[in-house]
């Protein structure tokens, strides 16, 4: 939950900032947001597992998610900053080129730079209150284990078969130099 809601946040923020930039909506502004809809979620996922690796240390849902955004801020910083720096320059392009990619870059830019806002603002916010309530049913229930496994048994059947499947494919794979060119060839020639 926490984690989907940082695509919506950043996307809908993103609208705001093209508009308040003159941009306008078309079809290479929405390939922008396509693209960077993957993008958005990193950094809310680094601050999540963060802070739940906190929580399973034993500290409250407060600390655990104060500490843990302090941990990794920095590092989503810099993170959002090198993606930044690749796209600002192309706003400021004034060939052909510039012109046609400038909608991608205010787009992918916006969106990368409310995602770092996002999951250092929303995110830790978020999860503070959703572990609150997970410990509560927890302690309610008997325990963390068994309320995840009450959460999660329905996918774990899927996530065999899938855990199979890649093994599988992979033994295969490290069996048999020929498959692995034969699939090497099919990724690569059209």
């Amino acid at each position: 939950l926490a984690v989907a809601l940082s695509i919506p946040i950043s996307v809908i923020g993103s609208f705001l900032v093209i508009t308040l930039m003159g941009g306008t909506v078309n079809v290479i502004m929405l390939a922008g947001m396509a693209f960077a809809v993957g993008m958005v979620v990193d950094a809310s996922i680094v601050v999540l597992e963060n802070i739940y690796r906190h929580h399973q240390m034993g500290k409250d849902s407060t600390t655990a998610a104060y500490e843990a955004t302090m941990e990794v801020w920095g590092a989503i910083f810099a993170s959002t900053m090198t993606t930044l720096a690749v796209f600002i320059p192309i706003l400021f392009m004034q060939e052909e080129v510039g012109q046609m990619f400038r909608d991608i870059a205010l787009a992918i830019s916006a969106s990368i730079f409310l995602s770092m806002i996002v999951s250092i603002l929303v995110t830790p916010t978020l999860a503070k209150s959703l572990l609150k309530d997970a410990t509560r049913e927890a302690k309610a229930s008997g325990g963390l284990l068994s309320s995840l496994r009450e959460h999660l048994f329905g996918l774990v059947p899927l996530a065999r078969a899938f855990n199979r499947a890649v093994r599988g494919t992979l033994r295969t794979l490290f069996r048999s130099r020929t498959v692995q060119w034969l699939t090497v060839f099919v990724l690569t020639v059209p």
